[in-house]
């Protein structure tokens, strides 16, 4: 019997710990360089500089008291005289050692035969100081993380809220850059793609908002409870994976490898979802689904050719018979389909505690499966929902709880800047209203400042789409009601619960005073004005 290796732990890269030199010259440019300074100075603290020397976290002190009053970055001569001037308040601050020691530092950052005469303004420079500084702070944040696990022979009992905890300062420490604004019309301009809409996989969102969406976008989906928000996650994923499956036969991918669309799901198991998906994907009602085993599902080619199936006829009514798939035909085909090109992150237990880092987990998450998928890449993100993204926040870090309209609020502009500008791809977020939205009737219209916790939660997504309560026959008013590429519109939808989808009604029904109303019905008012009244749909009691 041959007994396996243990696998070996993949090599973790590594970097040297900066040395005296390296952080000498970091500093001396960022009291130097102006751009520089400007891009560390809100991060870099006294007490990170103080772990260098005493003398080293007076310079800094010095510099940025200097730059507090007068917005500019003092020159030589003043720096001195500040510093001693400091020293002479507190003789004691330094050692005589150090005193010499912080003599020559600065001789040494303004002798320009040491740097160039270019330091002030030079680009390299700049770049220099901001990488060096990130690598410092992370180091003076490893340190801190380390005292924090481990003190007096003990070990800390919250590691993982610690380690979250760091995490997010490590993001901000990733954040600087000494990047400048670009033009707004650079050379070339107009040779330059104009946007690029993509279909959602839902037409009366695509109707709404122009065409579909583009990458970089951030979509946020209102409703109240049990109002089909899911049920548009469910609609678009399947819509967008038979989409990919198509677009990989007739060649049309990225380099040849894999699109895929993603679902991150802090609510729905996967079981669950599992059948919602696969109703949409192979059109099964997701009644039949959910109360008849699979092997039991029907394999006749006719369409309705039993009982069960009758549904069959009105939704292939326009599919040529030799075309027509049977139910178990359908149903294989549909689980091809989302096992090659949808992923589900979360909704079992392999994802306890996902969403308590909040969305730099999310990022992780995505970033670490595309690195173990290499040969794949995302189209569109969902995700369901941002209420329980919250409160797994709010669970790993209880202070959230006391600012949490704020915290709603920077939800979208960090989806897409962290998740959907990195991948290029459009994101949407579902979130539910307040809980008093649930009791209004189908003619009173939501808008996104009825969503729970934040009525601000809108104001970095590139629209806003609601859904009012419906009618007694699953009508509802679709609208986007916070919109960047167009105007605010407003359409009548149907709820099919059953087959997971939201169908456009707006040939048939319209919205006349608040009222959803039958486009026959009012055709007939029309003509016969003291005969009859157009039929007007109400929700039920």
């Amino acid at each position: 019997m041959v007994r396996k290796q243990p696998r070996r732990p993949e090599p973790i890269e590594r970097r040297p710990v900066l040395d005296a030199a390296k952080k000498d010259e970091m500093l001396a440019i960022l009291i130097r360089n102006p751009k520089a300074f400007a891009a560390v100075y809100e991060t870099l603290a006294v007490k990170h500089v103080r772990d260098i020397s005493e003398g080293h976290g007076l310079v800094w002190r010095t510099v940025l008291a200097f730059y507090e009053h007068y917005q500019t970055l003092p020159a030589e001569g003043i720096l001195n005289s500040d510093l001693h001037n400091a020293l002479g308040q507190n003789a004691t601050i330094l050692t005589a050692e150090e005193l010499t020691q912080l003599d020559e530092f600065v001789a040494y950052a303004f002798d320009d035969a040491e740097h160039g005469a270019d330091i002030e303004t030079s680009e390299s420079h700049c770049r220099v100081a901001i990488d060096t500084a990130k690598q410092f702070l992370e180091e003076c944040k490893i340190g801190d993380l380390n005292l924090a696990i481990v003190r007096d022979g003990q070990i800390a009992l919250d590691i993982p809220d610690l380690i979250l905890k760091h995490q997010r300062e490590f993001s901000l420490i990733q954040s600087l850059t000494g990047r400048e604004s670009e033009v707004l019309c650079p050379e070339g301009w107009e040779d330059k793609p104009r946007l690029t809409l993509s279909s959602t996989g839902i037409p009366v969102v695509n109707e709404l908002t122009g065409g579909g969406w583009a990458g970089g976008e951030v979509f946020l989906f209102l409703a109240s409870t049990g109002v089909g928000k899911t049920t548009i996650a469910v609609q678009s994923l399947a819509a967008l994976a038979a989409q990919a499956k198509a677009d990989c036969l007739l060649g049309r991918t990225r380099e040849g490898k894999r699109p895929v669309v993603v679902l991150i799901t802090l609510e729905e198991t996967q079981p669950e979802f599992r059948l919602r998906l696969l109703s949409s994907a192979a059109r099964i009602p997701w009644s039949r689904l959910r109360s008849t085993p699979i092997a039991e599902l029907c394999s006749r080619r006719t369409k309705g050719a039993v009982e069960e199936t009758k549904y069959e006829r009105d939704e292939f009514r326009n599919m040529p018979a030799p075309a027509f798939r049977s139910e178990k035909q359908r149903l294989a085909q549909a689980v091809q389909i989302v096992n090659e090109h949808l992923v589900v992150i979360g909704g079992s237990d392999k994802y306890e505690g996902l969403g308590g880092g909040g969305v730099p987990q999310l990022a992780n998450e995505i970033a670490s499966y595309f690195r173990q998928h290499s040969d794949r890449y995302p189209i569109a993100i969902w995700v369901d929902h941002v209420s329980a993204l919250y409160d797994e926040m709010a669970g790993a870090d209880p202070e959230l709880q006391r600012s949490q309209p704020q915290t709603l609020k920077r939800i979208p502009r960090q989806f897409r800047d962290s998740i959907a500008r990195k991948w290029n791809v459009p994101i949407g977020l579902l979130h539910q209203t307040s809980g008093e939205t649930t009791g209004r009737g189908p003619r009173a219209r939501i808008t996104h400042a009825d969503a729970e916790g934040s009525k601000t939660i809108a104001q970095y997504a590139t629209f806003a789409i609601t859904l009012s309560n419906p009618t007694h026959d699953n009508l509802c008013r679709v609208a986007t009601t916070k919109h960047r590429r167009e105007e605010g519109r407003e359409r009548v939808a149907h709820i099919d619960g059953d087959f997971q989808r939201l169908v456009d009604r707006d040939k048939t029904h319209t919205i006349e005073f608040g009222e959803i109303m039958d486009r026959e019905s009012m055709s007939d008012a029309a003509a016969n004005r003291n005969v009859c009244a157009p039929k007007i749909y109400t929700q039920i009691n």
